[in-house]
C-alpha cells in the first residue's frame, strides 16, 4: 500500500498502476520513472512540504468535472488534495516548478537520517518530472 508517483509524459494516460518495479515494455525501465512510498512516508513528506510552502490552497474539484484530474488550483504550487489520495492526480511540471522555487534542500519537519534522506530522494525526482511533463500520482 502507498503511493506509486509516475513520471509523466505525452502519453502519460498510458503510465502503469501499481508496482513501481514493473517493466514497462518498450519504455524501458528509465531511471526515475517512478517513486514509491508508503503511507507513513507520504503523511511526512506533505508535512514537510506544507512547511516549506509547496502547496497551493483552493477545494479539490469534483470528480464528475471531465479532466477532474488535471485541474490545478489557481494559486501557485502543488494543488495539496493531489497528494492526498492515489488516484491518478496530474501534477504539471508547472506546477512542480512552482512549489520546487525557493524549497531547502535541508527539511524543517524531518529531522533523522531516513526523513533527510526521503526528502533528498523526493526533491530529486519532482525535480526530475519537472523537466519530464509533470506527474501522475497512483
Amino acid at each position: 500500500m502507498g503511493y506509486d508517483i509516475y513520471c509523466a509524459s505525452e502519453d502519460h494516460d498510458t503510465l502503469p498502476v501499481g508496482d513501481c518495479l514493473m517493466d514497462l515494455g518498450d519504455r524501458g525501465l528509465e531511471e526515475g520513472l517512478c517513486f514509491h512510498v508508503n503511507v507513513a512516508g507520504m503523511m511526512a513528506l506533505r508535512e514537510e512540504m506544507e512547511a516549506q510552502g509547496m502547496f497551493a490552497g483552493g477545494k479539490p474539484p469534483s470528480s464528475l468535472l471531465e479532466g477532474w484530474q488535471s485541474v490545478r488550483s489557481d494559486k501557485p504550487g502543488i494543488a495539496w488534495w493531489k497528494l492526498q489520495s492515489n488516484d491518478g492526480w496530474l501534477i504539471s511540471a508547472d506546477e512542480l516548478n512552482e512549489a520546487l522555487e525557493g524549497v531547502s534542500q535541508t527539511p524543517v519537519t524531518l529531522h533523522d537520517e531516513h526523513g533527510r534522506r526521503l526528502w533528498a530522494e523526493f526533491l530529486m525526482f519532482l525535480r526530475h518530472c519537472a523537466s519530464h511533463g509533470g506527474c501522475v500520482v497512483w
